[in-house]
């Protein structure tokens, strides 16, 4: 039962979310990609630091 309603509940309140506030919504996408494109970077510098 927790293997249905755990994917179906995450689902309803993103849209949920969404729906009722946008612009916080949209907010949160954007600060979650730059955290994403910062680990990507700080991580290609570690690489490029090591192989070298």
């Amino acid at each position: 039962m927790k293997k249905i309603l755990w994917p179906w509940g995450f689902w309803i309140f993103v849209t949920f979310y969404v729906v009722t506030a946008p612009s916080d919504a949209a907010n949160f996408v954007h600060t979650a990609f730059g955290w994403l494109g910062s680990m990507a970077d700080g991580f290609s510098s570690f690489v490029s630091d090591a192989t070298a």
